[in-house]
């Protein structure tokens, strides 16, 4: 169940080298979307966007490069992003969250590159990835065409949330995605922490990436 507050609020992010930068005003409550109701979801109460979550499966691992990736999947309709243009100097322009996942005459203007990693049998729609073509960041996930009868949605990676969104009360993880697809060993360690290593210890934890750190 989400712990996210029940009043207004507004998240931001971007990618590494800010050429692509959104905006998710997150509604009251009662305006969030229902993906999934109550009664479907062995009594864990309604399943609300935005949601945040664990992904194991392969093709969001290779597409990556992470072991595991944490997405926002937030109502496509909601998002906007202010993306740099590529024609040098430092206008931007807004674009929607469909025209951020998808290729588009604006989008072809800006730093956006999309990649068709994979065919969802399922949905009967492929998956399509979004990057920024300066920086390498993947912003984002989503399916095309969408067919469920549900609010069109796309996930953002959590990664490019800004950290003091991130540190927000309430923004958490709320459940694994597609743990059958996981590598054993990273499924158990984000779900159990040092101990999910079967280590005789935790695993040494060091401030920075400095080597003075790291050998003391």
């Amino acid at each position: 169940m989400s712990s996210l507050p029940e009043t207004p609020f507004t998240l931001h992010g971007g990618c590494n080298c800010k050429a692509l930068r959104y905006t998710f005003p997150v509604p009251a409550l009662a305006s969030r979307p229902i993906v999934v109701p109550a009664s479907a979801d062995a009594g864990h109460g309604d399943i609300r966007l935005p949601m945040f979550n664990v992904d194991h499966c392969n093709d969001c691992r290779r597409a990556s490069g992470s072991l595991t990736n944490f997405w926002m999947v937030a109502p496509r309709s909601d998002l906007s992003f202010q993306c740099l243009l590529r024609d040098g100097g430092e206008e931007r322009i807004q674009l929607s969250g469909d025209e951020l996942l998808f290729p588009s005459p604006a989008s072809e203007k800006t730093f956006i590159v999309h990649y068709k990693s994979s065919h969802n049998d399922t949905f009967g729609a492929d998956c399509i990835r979004a990057f920024c073509g300066r920086c390498g960041t993947m912003m984002s996930t989503g399916y095309f065409p969408w067919q469920l009868p549900i609010v069109a949605a796309c996930s953002v990676q959590m990664g490019t949330l800004d950290r003091e969104d991130l540190e927000k009360d309430g923004v958490r993880l709320e459940r694994h995605l597609c743990c059958e697809n996981g590598i054993d060993w990273v499924v158990k360690m984000v779900s159990e922490g040092d101990k999910g290593l079967q280590t005789s210890a935790n695993l040494p934890k060091h401030p920075s990436w400095n080597m003075s750190d790291v050998m003391h």
